[in-house]
C-alpha cells in the first residue's frame, strides 16, 4: 500500500497560504498577551479533541486572561463534538472533562468544570464524579444543576439515587429537578413521597409529579394541596394546577382538567393562583367555562377582574362567542365596559347584534367603546351602526365612528374584500367632515370601485374632479350617471374615458356596461371589428403542432375561391360578432368540431397611416396577418380572455387587409380583434364590405 503523505492544514494568512500552526505552537499563543491569542482562540477548536487535556490544566493559569481564553476554546470545542459523526470523540473529551473534576486544583476552576460538565457528557456516558459530588454538603446542589443540564439517563438516575441518603431541603431540591427533566421513572418514588411527613418534600413531589398529565396522580395531590402549611400551600396549589395544565393538554381527560380550574377558583383566595385558574379554564375550555370566567370578575380584585375579562379572548371556538355575547347583557355597565374591546377582537357574526345594541347604550362611554370595537369586526354588517353614528353621533362619537370606518375598510381591503371595502369608502366619502377624511376615502375609492361610491362622488357636485379618476372608476360614475338619466353626462365622461388608453379588464367592463346602447357608439370607439369573412373548416393537427400549414393560398387570398376539403366544397361566408365584444363564435356555422382550423378575413380602413396595436383573444390558438404580413403567431389551447394576447402593426391611409387563422382543439371555438393604439386608446375603424 502507498504511504499517505501527513494531512497539512492550510489557512490563509494576509492574503497568503501557510500551513496551520501546530497545537503546541497556538497553546503558546493561547498563554500569551498578545494578538497571536486570538489567532490561537479561532484555530484550536478545529484540532477536536486533541489539545482539551492541555487546556483544562490551563484553567488554573494565574493569568485570568489565559484561563479565559483556555475555557472559551474547550467549550466551543465541546459544542462542535456534538455534531453527528463525532461521538466518540466526544466521549474522549467527556472522560476529560470528568477526570479533571474528580482532583481539581481550585473551587474555582471545580467550578468552570462544572458548567463544563454540563454540555460535556453525552447519553450513555458515565458522570461520576458529579453523582459522588450529590453528597458533599459543599458541591451538592452546583452537582444537581449540573446533571439537571446534562439530562442523560445516566444523570437521571444519579439524582434519584441521591434521594434517599438527602435532608429534606436537598430532597426536596432532588425532585425539582427530576420534575423539570420530566424523569418517567422518578414517578413512583414521587408518588411515594407525596405522602412524607415534610411538607417541604410533599410539594416538591408534587411538583415532580404535575408534568405527567395523569389523572391518577390527582388524589395525591389534592391531598398535598390539604396537607399543606401557609409556607407551602401556594407552591402545592400551583403544582396542582399545573398538573391540570399538563392533563388538559395530553387529552381525553377535559372534564378532570375543567374540574380542577374551578375548584382551585373557588377554593384559593391568593390573587396569582386565582388568575392562573382562570387562564387554564379560557386555554382549554369551551362555551361551557364562561360563566365561570364571568363569575370570578365579581369586582373584589382589580388584578383578577381583569385577568378574567381578557381571558374570555382565549376561549376558543363560535360557540364561546355566542356565550359570551349573551352573558354580557346580563352583567353590570363597569363589566360590560371591559368586555366590550375582546368582543370587537373575536368578531364574527355573533357579536355584531351585542356590538350595535351597545352603540344605542344610554351609557355615553359603552356607546364609544362599542364604535370603536365595531371597527375591528370585518364584516359589512357594522357599517349601517358606523354611518349613524357619523352622520347623528355626539361630538366624541363621531371621531370613532370614522376611525373605525377606516380600520373596516382597510381589513376587508386586506381580505380581498375589496367591493364591500369601497362601500364602506364611499360612506366615509359622504360623511367625510374634513379635507383630510374625503381625500383617505377617495384614495379608497379609487382602489376599490364600487357603485355606492360614485353615486357619493356625484353628490359631491363640483368638489370632485372626475377627470382625476382612473379608467375603471370612470366606467363606474359612467353607468352610474346612465342610471339617473343624465346621458349627456354620460357621453361627455365617455369622452373621457375613451380618449384615455383602457385595456383589458377595464376595457371589457366598459363593453359590459355600455355595449348594447346603440346611441353611445362604445364598441366602434373603442376598436371592435365586429364583420367578417370566414372559410373552412381545415384539418389540423391540434394545439401545439402549429399554425404554419396552407389551406387557402395565404396570405394571397381569393374571397371568391372555392375549396376541396375531403371532397367537401367550402366557400367564404360572412359573419357577425355576437353582442357588444366582437366575438365570433366559429361553433355557429361550423358545429362543435374537434381540431379543425378556419380562416377569418376583413378590410378595414382608417383616415391616415398609424401604428397600432391588434387585441385579441382567441379559443384556441391564432395566427394574424395584416396587409399581408404575419404581426402575431401563437399557438395555444386555451379559452378566450379579452384582449389576452397584442401585436404592433402598421395601418395605411385608407383600406387595409386582416387575415386570421384560428386552431381548435375541443369544445368552443371564437375569437375577437380589436385595433388600439400602442398605449390602448381605442381606433374606430369601419368595415369596408
Amino acid at each position: 500500500m502507498r504511504k499517505l503523505l501527513p494531512f497539512i492544514v492550510l489557512v490563509m494568512v494576509g492574503g497568503a497560504v501557510c500551513a496551520d500552526p501546530s497545537v503546541d505552537r497556538l497553546l503558546r499563543d493561547l498563554a500569551t498577551d498578545s494578538p497571536a491569542r486570538v489567532d490561537a482562540v479561532q484555530l484550536l477548536p478545529r484540532h477536536g479533541v486533541e489539545p482539551v487535556a492541555d487546556l483544562l490544566k490551563m484553567l488554573a493559569d494565574p493569568n485570568p486572561n489565559t484561563a479565559r481564553a483556555a475555557y472559551l476554546v474547550v467549550w466551543q470545542t465541546l459544542n462542535a463534538l456534538a455534531a453527528p459523526g463525532r461521538a466518540a470523540e466526544a466521549s474522549e473529551a467527556a472522560d476529560l472533562v470528568l477526570k479533571a473534576l474528580a482532583d481539581p486544583p481550585s473551587d474555582a476552576v471545580r467550578r468552570e468544570l462544572l458548567r463544563l460538565a454540563a454540555v460535556a457528557v453525552p447519553d450513555g456516558h458515565t458522570v461520576a464524579p458529579l453523582d459522588e459530588l450529590l453528597r458533599d454538603p459543599a458541591w451538592r446542589e452546583p452537582a444537581r444543576t449540573t446533571l439537571e443540564r446534562v439530562n442523560t439517563r445516566e444523570a437521571r438516575a444519579a439524582l434519584r439515587d441521591a434521594i434517599d441518603p438527602a435532608d429534606a431541603d436537598f430532597t426536596a431540591a432532588l425532585l425539582n429537578s427530576l420534575g423539570q427533566v420530566r424523569d418517567p421513572e422518578a414517578v413512583a418514588r414521587s408518588l411515594e413521597l407525596a405522602s412524607d411527613p415534610s411538607p417541604v418534600i410533599r410539594v416538591a413531589a408534587a411538583r415532580a409529579l404535575a408534568w405527567t398529565g395523569n389523572p391518577r396522580t390527582l388524589a395525591p395531590l389534592r391531598q398535598v394541596v390539604a396537607q399543606a402549611d401557609d409556607a407551602t400551600r401556594f407552591d402545592a396549589t400551583d403544582a396542582l394546577l399545573k398538573l391540570a395544565d399538563s392533563i388538559a393538554k395530553a387529552g381525553g381527560n377535559f372534564d378532570v382538567a375543567m374540574e380542577v380550574y374551578a375548584e382551585v377558583l373557588a377554593s384559593t383566595p391568593i390573587g396569582v393562583l386565582r388568575e392562573a385558574a382562570i387562564v387554564g379554564l379560557a386555554t382549554y375550555g369551551d362555551e361551557r367555562v364562561v360563566a365561570t370566567i364571568l363569575a370570578a370578575a365579581d369586582g373584589t380584585d382589580v388584578r383578577t377582574d381583569a385577568t378574567a375579562i381578557a381571558s374570555l379572548e382565549l376561549v376558543q371556538g363560535a360557540a364561546a362567542t355566542q356565550a359570551i355575547g349573551r352573558a354580557y347583557a346580563t352583567q353590570p355597565d363597569a363589566t360590560k365596559l371591559r368586555m366590550i374591546p375582546g368582543l370587537g377582537r373575536r368578531g364574527g357574526p355573533p357579536v355584531v347584534p351585542v356590538l350595535t345594541e351597545a352603540a344605542r347604550s344610554d351609557n355615553g362611554a359603552i356607546r364609544v367603546a362599542a364604535l370603536r370595537a365595531l371597527g375591528d369586526v370585518p364584516l359589512l354588517d357594522v357599517l349601517p351602526t358606523l354611518v349613524a353614528a357619523m352622520a347623528n353621533g355626539t361630538d366624541e362619537e363621531r371621531p370613532v365612528a370614522i376611525a373605525s370606518a377606516k380600520s373596516l375598510a382597510e381589513r376587508l381591503r386586506a381580505s380581498g374584500d375589496v367591493d364591500n371595502a369601497g362601500r364602506v369608502y364611499a360612506e366615509l366619502f359622504r360623511a367625510a367632515p374634513d379635507q383630510g377624511v374625503r381625500d383617505y376615502a377617495m384614495e379608497g375609492i379609487r382602489a376599490c370601485p364600487v357603485p355606492e361610491a360614485f353615486e357619493a362622488i356625484l353628490a359631491a357636485g363640483g368638489d370632485v374632479d372626475i377627470n382625476t379618476l382612473p379608467g375603471p372608476v370612470l366606467v363606474s360614475l359612467a353607468s352610474a350617471l346612465v342610471k339617473v338619466g343624465r346621458l349627456d353626462d354620460a357621453r361627455k365622461l365617455l369622452d373621457s374615458i375613451l380618449a384615455s388608453p383602457l385595456v383589458g379588464e377595464p376595457a371589457e367592463r366598459l363593453l359590459t356596461t355600455f355595449g348594447n346602447q346603440a346611441d353611445l357608439d362604445v364598441p366602434h370607439r373603442m376598436g371592435i371589428i365586429p364583420k367578417w369573412r370566414v372559410v373552412g373548416p381545415f384539418p389540423f393537427g391540434g394545439p401545439g403542432t402549429g399554425l404554419d400549414g396552407v389551406n387557402v393560398n395565404e396570405p394571397q387570398i381569393d374571397l371568391a375561391a372555392d375549396y376541396d376539403v375531403g371532397g367537401n366544397v367550402v366557400k367564404w361566408q360572412p359573419v357577425d360578432a355576437t353582442g357588444s365584444y366582437g366575438l365570433v363564435d366559429l361553433t355557429q356555422p361550423y358545429g362543435m368540431i374537434d381540431k379543425r382550423a378556419t380562416y377569418a378575413f376583413t378590410r378595414i380602413s382608417v383616415d391616415r397611416d398609424m401604428d397600432v396595436a391588434i387585441r385579441s383573444g382567441s379559443d384556441d390558438g391564432i395566427k394574424i396577418w395584416v396587409n399581408g404580413e404575419v404581426v402575431h403567431n401563437h399557438d395555444v389551447d386555451r379559452p378566450n380572455r379579452f384582449d389576452e394576447d397584442t401585436a404592433p402593426a402598421k395601418l395605411k391611409a385608407g383600406t387595409n387587409d386582416i387575415l386570421v387563422k384560428i386552431g381548435q382543439g375541443g369544445g368552443g371555438w371564437n375569437f375577437r380583434l380589436r385595433v388600439t393604439t400602442p398605449e390602448g386608446v381605442g381606433v374606430p375603424v369601419d368595415v369596408v364590405e
